[in-house]
């Protein structure tokens, strides 16, 4: 007979090293569970995932979703003031530039970069997401905050990993 100190954990958590804080992965585990479970649309996932992320963190502004229709990311769901900026050509400021190069953006003051297409004079730091399958950008969470450098490794960390997750849940016909 085994003592219980020596029984492996019945189910192990993969986050229980992780350096993020238990928001953050109260969030990546409801989008596990949503993986596994595969019963809510995409459209519903993203509202919840924005929704999700603008609770969780003060700084997080405007938190929203670009989604990739031709040669534009198309608005989808978003938290925060109205933007004008529902199309953005591919290429254009800085969601449109980590669309054409698939990768994470990090800008700490956006009054200094030359790309950012200005929506709220109170912003001050912007990080763009790509979400990827593959190498082809399906989307992206652009989250803008109003304080500079609002943004640290720990953000990254977490929406890079949200990234990852909604593009397991994409619908059949991005993939």
């Amino acid at each position: 007979m085994s003592s219980p100190d020596l029984q492996p954990p019945l189910s192990p958590d993969p986050f229980q090293e992780s350096p993020l804080p238990d928001h953050s992965l109260a969030i990546l585990r409801r989008l596990d569970r949503e993986i596994e479970r595969r019963a809510s649309s995409w459209m519903q996932i993203l509202e919840l995932t924005v929704r999700d992320l603008a609770d969780a963190f003060a700084h997080f502004n405007w938190t929203g979703v670009y989604l990739v229709e031709g040669d534009d990311l198309v608005l989808g769901p978003f938290v925060g003031l109205p933007t004008e900026h529902l199309r953005i050509p591919v290429g254009r400021g800085i969601c449109g530039a980590a669309a054409a190069t698939g990768s994470t953006i990090v800008v700490d003051d956006v009054r200094q970069d030359p790309r950012y297409l200005s929506c709220f004079v109170s912003t001050r730091s912007e990080i763009v997401v790509p979400i990827l399958i593959g190498d082809r950008v399906i989307g992206e969470i652009d989250i803008d905050s109003d304080q500079p450098a609002a943004f640290w490794a720990t953000d990254r960390a977490l929406l890079e990993a949200v990234a990852e997750r909604l593009a397991r849940l994409a619908p059949s016909e991005l993939r």
